[in-house]
């Protein structure tokens, strides 16, 4: 049995991975193109976003090197001396990065490409099947899903705990937790996300709805000079008021 990491192992191990994780491939994707990721479509630093309001092309590139930087966190901590469970620690550092990027002003995406190479440099033996059906079902159902990367992950992390009752995987029950537990957390920031996305625009809709209104009222005002509105308490300026008020607008 391998002796476990130490302290400043695991925490040399964490920073590398955070800072792997932070990389804004996304944002930075799309900035190339003079798009802002933020602004458009979901609103997230994915592979997703990308592939809607980009282009295909960049949305592999992106998908890829958000695998690249899961499997570079997990392959870093392996050769420093992190093993078996001790990998999920900078694994959840990778992923909180992407989440908060440092560089997007704590913004990011929801982390299903990087948790897919964290998989693959946690426990290949155990993910690779379920991770085929994650990449079927996101490429293939792009269009017919709102949210593909997010049904293809819920699916294939149902897939990820049957195959750990598969003999031959010698997944351990605290591998297995950990993992699983981990891409529940990206499905829930998800959620979560999109959640808080959908009330903000409805927000920024009724205000902008509400200034029309006020703008329409105080233009009926405008329209009627000196006659007193009852209701509001608000006795509207004479013709000369009016007119300097229209002139200033203008």
């Amino acid at each position: 049995m391998a002796p476990s990491p130490t302290f400043s192992e695991v925490a040399f191990a964490c920073f590398l991975a955070y800072m792997l994780g932070s990389i804004p491939t996304a944002w930075l994707v799309g900035r190339s193109k003079g798009i802002d990721i933020f602004k458009v479509g979901s609103g997230q630093a994915g592979a997703t976003n990308v592939w809607r309001e980009v282009s295909r092309w960049h949305s592999a590139i992106v998908f890829f090197t958000d695998w690249g930087k899961g499997l570079g966190a997990m392959l870093v901590a392996r050769a420093i001396g992190l093993h078996s469970e001790f990998l999920l620690i900078p694994a959840f550092f990778a992923v909180l990065a992407h989440w908060n990027c440092p560089w997007t002003k704590f913004r990011g995406g929801d982390g299903v490409s990087t948790l897919t190479g964290i998989g693959i440099g946690f426990a290949p033996h155990l993910i690779s099947v379920p991770y085929a059906l994650i990449l079927v079902i996101t490429l293939g159902w792009n269009k017919r899903l709102n949210h593909p990367a997010l049904w293809g992950a819920a699916i294939g992390y149902l897939a990820i705990i049957a195959m750990a009752f598969v003999p031959w995987t010698r997944t351990s029950p605290i591998e297995l937790a950990g993992f699983v537990g981990l891409g529940a957390a990206i499905i829930v920031h998800s959620i979560i996300f999109r959640r808080r996305r959908r009330k903000k625009v409805l927000l920024e809709a009724l205000a902008k709805e509400l200034a029309q209104e006020v703008a329409q009222d105080a233009d009926e005002i405008l329209d009627q000079p000196g006659k007193t509105f009852a209701s509001e308490k608000v006795t509207a300026p004479d013709e000369g008021e009016a007119s300097t008020v229209r002139n200033s607008r203008a």
